[in-house]
């Protein structure tokens, strides 16, 4: 269904709207996994015995499970679609001074 969806968005959109779409796309798929996967690893999850690194369950709040995954929700969104990005400062922009292309002389 929701590949189902993003093609037909991708298909009416216009090209500058399609980078928004695929960074919609590619949050809400985060989000849906750490939805589960936070509470999930603190035991207090759906499957409280299912992938638990350290189990709390006994000392977190029954409403615990549900904050975190807002709150995981929000950052998400924030971290992905909304914060300011300066992309000349990304490492991987910048070529690093040793690849510059050595001449042999033979």
């Amino acid at each position: 269904m929701s590949m189902s969806l993003y093609l037909y968005l991708r298909k009416r959109l216009l090209k500058k709207q399609i980078s928004l779409l695929d960074q919609g796309f590619a949050t809400a798929a985060v989000i849906c996994y750490y939805w589960y996967r936070i509470p999930s690893l603190l035991g207090v999850g759906l499957y409280p015995n299912d992938g638990v690194l350290i189990d709390l369950s006994a000392h977190l709040p029954i409403w615990f499970a549900l904050l975190s995954k807002c709150l995981t929700a929000i950052f998400f969104v924030w971290f992905m679609l909304i914060r300011a990005r300066n992309k000349a400062k990304q490492s991987w922009n910048i070529r690093p001074e040793y690849s510059v292309k050595v001449t042999r002389v033979c």
